[in-house]
This record gives structure tokens, C-alpha cells and sequence, in this order.
């Protein structure tokens, strides 16, 4: 019996060897240079073929599978990311030599094994595909940082001076990371060849104080408004933000409101500012020859808003709750009546003098002071001095660098020039017979001054004074050109005729030649730079005559001679 089991096993052990050995060798012969049968490669199969085919035919399977664009949407809104942005990758030859080493195994009994089990089991390699994440990820959060909207509470704005409710908004926010998957999920899961729309997930922002929630509180804010005082006319634009001004909270449901003072106290300052309306002066007017008045108007001032609050902590606002603000009417200190009682009528005198306009800097000077001058109000008997009315002419009131007489010499100086002015209402002080009581001529004589009606001035040192010597108050106005000034006084005609003479020049003395030497200057050559001026005096008598008596008065001006300057090289000044 034993003899017959053991015979039994060895002829059954004998047939599976020689069928297994039979097996193996055509399974080896077969697939001994191609990929082995059941064996497939996301989902394809790839059996009985030899490497090279099998990494052509996954690579066109899997390009047409993730060589496609990704379109990322929200709403109506939409962006395409580009597979040239993907950049997906797939290493093909290291899959398919995976796929071609299966059932390749040193074991003669484990690859019989392992070929008998592949025709009843299959064995599918999926590949892993690599994608350029952070370039996916930038994409959805630049349109993201589009299509993002955020939450707004309901706010109360104050227009025409009544509450309106502006509805609060539900924001949104797409979920980047969240998205980010769902594209890559969609790369890896279609099937079709076209490109792939993708909704982008987005996360909800509910907001904290809803149009429903705060209605109740526009009558509350109502009551505030009206013991503001505020009116229409300044709240047309004005925004209160429930977040900035009024402090709400919520106790079982109920919204309730308390005032935030100092951002009301902001508010109020901002709405005083808007109430202040500036006083406007009265004015004169020429109307040659005569004189008319603009007339002034008040201005309004406010005191800024005494708040009062009677709160009761949960209840809101209670109805003690005040603001009273206090407003009046500022009258102009220079008023209608005012000008009127001047007795500012006609034209006294007037006078005009003319300067080279391509002297950029003097012209600017000269033009600057005549508006300093302009509208300048003197009264009677009060005396009228240029530099205590003008000032130091500095280069912080706006005056320039221009030729100004020093020492008998042309300087540069800060206000050169407005001895131009200086002449100007000399002489119509002058001409209008008024007092004179300083006044000096230039140091050397100027061809287009009137002859020996010159003024000149030098803040510190020379100044140039006329009284008022009537009973009416004299009002000064300039004008200006960019050749050209004019002084006019108005004022009631005093009463009195002016009339002058000028005198003939005397005591001539001839000015010489001053020769400076200057390295700049070539040998046998000279450059004159200051024309001289003979020096000479000159009288000019006014007569002002009133209610028959006469008043004679000598202007006696001193000219003195002024050097022509040339220079010439330090080695031919001449000899004195």
C-alpha cells in the first residue's frame, strides 16, 4: 500500500514538473523580449509588446490625457490655466520598465507561479504624473484675489439730513487650497481630450449686522441728528459708519446703539469746519474817476457742539440723549457803513512811471510791492512811511536779487528796484499836495525819473513819509504792468489846486572814468560795464493854493557824479 501511494506521488510530482518546465519554457520563449501577458498600464494593455512600442503607445495615451488646459471658474467669471503653465510630466520608460520586469523573478518556480496567476489576475501600474504646483496655486490665487469679495455690514449713511440704511453684502473667498485640488483631481480623472472646467470652491462670509437687524435704529439716529443741528446742506456727502461713530452690540437678539463720543466729536469738528462760512470785507472799486463799494457780508461762526449723553447701558439711546450746537453771524469789521463814512469819493492824484520790462527780477519786485500797497487806508492826519508799511524786503516775502544803488555803486540786493515804487507815491503825494515829511533823492541822477522829483529808500536807513494832512481819509490803489506802475489816491477833493515848477540843472560836475582791472579782460582790450552820470543840482518848487492862500515849497535835489566803469587787464590800468 505504501509502495503504491509513494509510486503514486512520485509519477504525480514527475508530471507537474515536466508540465511546469513545459509551461515555463514557451512562457519564457514568448515573452522573453516583450512585456509579459496581463500586464496593463492605466488601464492599457501592454501585453506581448516590446518596450520601445509599449512607451509609444503610453506616451500618446497619456499626453492626450493631461496635455490639456484648465479652465478655473466662479460665477460668470472665468480663467484658463494653460498646460504650458501645468507642465505636466510622466516618466514613461521608468513605468513601462516596471511593467516589463514583472514575472521576471530568479525563482523557476515563483515565475511558473506568478505566470499562471497573471492569466487570472492582472496587474495594473498606474503612473504618478507631476504637475508645476506653486505655478497652479498662483494662478488660482490671482484670480482669487479678482473674484474675492468681502463682507460688508449694513450702514446707516446720512443724506439730504435723514438716515438711509445701505445694505450689508455676503462676501466671499475662494478657497485656494481647495481648488487647487479639484484641479489636480480633474487632471488626473478625465478621460476626454477637450479642456476641463474646474468651479473653484469658495468659502461664504455672512455679515455681522444685517439691513434688518439695525432698521430699528434709523429712528434712534434720527432724534441724534436733529439735536446736532446738523443741516441738509452738509450732510449731503457726509458718510456715519456704524463701526466709527455708533458702538453696537447685540444682548439676546436685540441690537442696541451707543455713540462713540470722541469719533462724534470728530464729525462735529469736521461739520463745523463746512458751517464756517468767511466774512467778506467791503471793498472799494475804481470806477474812474470816481470810487465805488462791493459791499461786505457776514460770515458764520460755530461754536463747536456741546454733546450731552444720557445713556442707559442695554437700552440704546435714551431719549435724553441732546446735542445743541450754537451758530451766529460774524459782521465784517470793514463794512458798507464804514466805507461809506470815509468819504471816499474821486480821484485826488495819480501818477505813473515806466521801467525796462526785460529786467525780470526788478519787475517782479516792483510789481510784488504794488500789491502790498493796494487798498492801504490812511487817515487823517496820519503819516504814511514806506518802510514801516512794507517791511524788510527779504527773500522770505517772496522778494528776488535785483541792481540796487549802494555807496555810489549798482548792487545786487533783495526788493532792488522798488525805489521805482518809491517815486511812484512820491509824486502822487506830491501832485496831490499833500505833506511831504522825509524825502531824499538818489545819489546819482536817474534820465527816466521826473528831474528832481525822485524818491529813493533803504530799509534801516532811508525811508520816504507824506502826511495826511486833510480832514478825509485817503484810500491807495495800484496797478501794474510788466512795464509800467500807477499810483492813485482817492478821497474827497480837499479843495485845492497844485501846480509846480522845475528848475534848470546847475553846479554841473563831470564824472570821470574808473578803470578795474580784471584778469578775464585781454591784453588790449576793455570792457565798459556802468555808464558814468555828470553830477548836478536841481530845484523844483509846487505851489498848493487853497481858499485863496498860496503855499510855496522847494524840492532841492542833489545829484552826484557817477564813474563810468570799464574794465582792462590788471597789466594796462592806466596811471592816475
Amino acid at each position: 500500500m505504501r509502495k503504491i501511494l509513494l509510486s503514486t506521488i512520485l509519477t504525480l510530482s514527475a508530471f507537474i514538473f515536466i508540465f511546469a518546465s513545459f509551461f515555463y519554457f514557451i512562457d519564457n520563449s514568448k515573452y522573453k523580449d516583450t512585456i509579459h501577458y496581463g500586464v496593463f498600464i492605466s488601464g492599457v494593455d501592454i501585453s506581448g509588446m516590446n518596450r520601445s512600442d509599449a512607451v509609444k503607445k503610453i506616451t500618446e495615451i497619456i499626453d492626450k490625457k493631461i496635455n490639456k488646459n484648465i479652465i478655473i471658474y466662479y460665477g460668470s467669471h472665468n480663467k484658463i490655466i494653460s498646460n504650458n503653465v501645468i507642465k505636466p510630466e510622466v516618466d514613461v520608460y521608468s513605468y513601462v520598465n516596471m511593467a516589463f520586469n514583472v514575472n521576471r523573478n530568479s525563482s523557476f518556480f515563483l515565475n511558473t507561479i506568478s505566470s499562471i496567476a497573471l492569466f487570472f489576475r492582472p496587474v495594473n501600474i498606474e503612473p504618478s504624473i507631476n504637475f508645476d504646483d506653486e505655478a497652479i496655486i498662483d494662478e488660482i490665487t490671482d484670480f482669487a484675489s479678482k473674484e474675492n469679495v468681502p463682507k460688508r455690514d449694513a450702514r446707516l449713511k446720512i443724506r439730504n439730513g435723514k438716515p438711509i440704511i445701505e445694505d450689508d453684502v455676503i462676501g466671499h473667498v475662494i478657497d485656494v487650497n481647495k481648488t487647487y485640488e479639484k484641479v489636480i483631481s480633474a487632471l488626473l480623472v478625465s478621460e476626454e481630450e477637450t479642456d476641463v472646467n474646474v468651479e473653484c470652491s469658495v468659502n461664504m462670509i455672512m455679515p455681522t449686522y444685517t439691513s434688518d437687524q439695525i432698521m430699528p435704529l434709523q429712528k434712534e439716529i434720527t432724534g441724534i441728528i436733529n439735536g446736532l443741528a446738523l443741516s441738509s446742506e452738509i450732510n449731503s456727502d457726509e458718510d456715519l459708519k456704524i463701526d466709527t461713530i455708533f458702538d453696537m452690540a447685540s444682548r439676546d437678539g436685540v441690537i442696541f446703539l451707543s455713540v462713540d463720543k470722541k469719533a462724534l466729536n470728530s464729525v462735529l469738528d469736521i461739520q463745523k469746519e463746512k458751517l464756517v462760512v468767511s466774512t467778506k470785507e467791503a471793498r472799494f472799486i475804481e470806477n474812474d474817476p470816481f470810487i465805488s463799494i462791493d459791499h461786505g457780508t457776514p460770515g458764520v461762526s460755530v461754536n463747536k457742539s456741546v454733546i450731552l449723553w444720557d445713556s442707559k447701558r442695554g437700552s440704546g439711546i435714551s431719549d435724553g440723549t441732546r446735542a445743541k450746537g450754537v451758530y451766529k453771524y460774524v459782521l465784517p469789521d470793514f463794512n458798507n457803513s464804514r466805507a461809506c463814512n470815509l468819504d471816499i469819493f474821486s480821484i485826488i492824484s495819480t501818477h505813473t512811471e515806466y521801467f525796462n520790462p526785460h529786467q525780470i527780477n526788478r519787475v517782479h519786485n516792483i510789481r510784488l510791492l504794488a500789491k502790498i500797497l493796494d487798498g492801504m487806508l490812511l487817515a487823517p492826519g496820519e503819516i504814511f512811511s514806506f518802510n514801516d508799511t512794507t517791511g524788510p524786503r527779504s527773500m522770505e516775502k517772496g522778494f528776488l536779487l535785483a541792481p540796487q544803488i549802494r555807496n555810489g555803486r549798482l548792487v545786487d540786493a533783495y526788493g532792488g528796484g522798488i525805489c521805482n515804487i518809491a517815486t511812484t507815491i512820491f509824486n502822487t503825494a506830491f501832485l496831490g499836495g499833500y505833506e511831504i515829511v522825509d524825502r531824499k533823492p538818489h545819489q546819482f541822477y536817474i534820465s527816466h525819473y521826473p528831474a528832481g522829483r525822485d524818491a529813493t529808500v533803504d530799509f534801516g536807513l532811508v525811508d520816504f513819509k507824506f502826511k495826511n494832512d486833510t480832514k478825509s481819509w485817503i484810500l491807495i490803489k495800484t496797478s501794474s504792468t510788466q512795464s509800467s506802475v500807477t499810483i492813485t489816491f482817492y478821497s474827497t477833493d480837499p479843495g485845492r489846486i497844485v501846480r509846480f515848477e522845475t528848475e534848470k540843472f546847475t553846479n554841473y560836475r563831470p564824472h570821470t572814468v574808473e578803470y578795474v582791472p580784471d584778469p578775464s579782460i585781454l591784453p588790449g582790450t576793455s570792457k565798459k560795464i556802468e555808464d558814468g552820470v555828470s553830477g548836478c543840482d536841481i530845484t523844483v518848487i509846487r505851489y498848493v493854493i487853497k481858499d485863496g492862500s498860496e503855499k510855496i515849497e522847494e524840492f532841492f535835489s542833489r545829484y552826484y557824479p557817477k564813474n563810468t566803469i570799464i574794465l582792462v587787464n590788471p597789466g594796462e590800468v592806466p596811471e592816475k
